[in-house]
């Protein structure tokens, strides 16, 4: 499922994503071992990581 960023987001551990507003995520599992509120997403350039639910929303 895609996603839109709605906010930057700047890892602080390596397990995260970065990513900037406005990108478009595809989300791979949601509800992770990290907690309810940290799915796991992959980017364009095919870079993998935690993100934080509540800077997306979904695109369509």
């Amino acid at each position: 499922e895609e996603y839109i960023a709605v906010g930057d987001f700047f890892s602080t551990d390596p397990a995260d994503l970065t990513f900037k507003k406005g990108e478009i995520l595809l989300v791979i599992e949601r509800g992770t071992s990290a907690g309810d509120g940290w799915w796991i997403a992959k980017d364009a350039k095919g870079n993998e990581g935690l993100v934080p639910r509540t800077y997306l929303e979904p695109y369509s």
